[in-house]
């Protein structure tokens, strides 16, 4: 194994690296799913290249900033803390539409980087457009769930998300929320046989 990026391990998570050779002298590489590398084979040697990644830390880092425009419930801010999605491969995030427990409608398409605010880097304005109308009637208590699945560029995806409970056309500014993760990445090794 060597180490071919500039970040230290530490900026990277102090990821655990390991390499075995099976019983039928095979090698196998075990690799956290946070780590970029490249496999490098010779005659006389394999070799596994780390050439960059994150910090697992990083993942799973949205928050809902709240509602826009009057408290519409069609349009509202996430932040991403994490700053991630440049050092991503793909960000996906799906809408989920609940009413009385019961799923109604969804949506997902990719995250796209928007900067509403120029100190809000990492801000994307969710517009819904009219996809949800027919179920969102004022006063009908809703709740959407907000599923975001990061994909590293090692092929890994880590899903987060959250589910934000409200009355329509009387949204607040500090709905109730509650944030859920996913396994840890830091536990998530890739088996690369060779």
């Amino acid at each position: 194994m060597s180490w071919q990026t500039v970040k230290r391990p530490q900026d990277l998570g102090d990821p655990s690296l390991k390499v075995e050779i099976t019983e039928s002298g095979k090698l196998q590489f075990y690799i956290p799913g946070t780590l970029e590398y490249k496999l490098n084979n010779s005659p006389n040697q394999t070799e596994i290249a780390i050439t960059g990644g994150i910090h697992p830390k990083r993942l799973g880092r949205f928050k809902f900033k709240g509602f826009d425009r009057f408290s519409d419930s069609r349009n509202f801010t996430l932040l991403d803390e994490g700053k991630l999605l440049g050092e991503l491969k793909t960000v996906k995030l799906t809408i989920i539409l609940f009413q009385n427990n019961s799923k109604v409608s969804e949506m997902s398409y990719p995250l796209v980087p928007h900067r509403p605010y120029p100190h809000w880097a990492d801000a994307y304005q969710i517009n819904l457009g009219d996809r949800f109308d027919s179920w969102l009637q004022p006063g009908q208590p809703v709740k959407y769930e907000i599923r975001i699945e990061q994909t590293t560029r090692s092929g890994v995806t880590y899903t987060s998300g959250m589910k934000i409970g409200l009355v329509v056309d009387k949204v607040t500014h500090s709905p109730d929320i509650q944030y859920y993760s996913g396994a840890t990445l830091t536990n998530l090794l890739r088996l690369i046989n060779k």
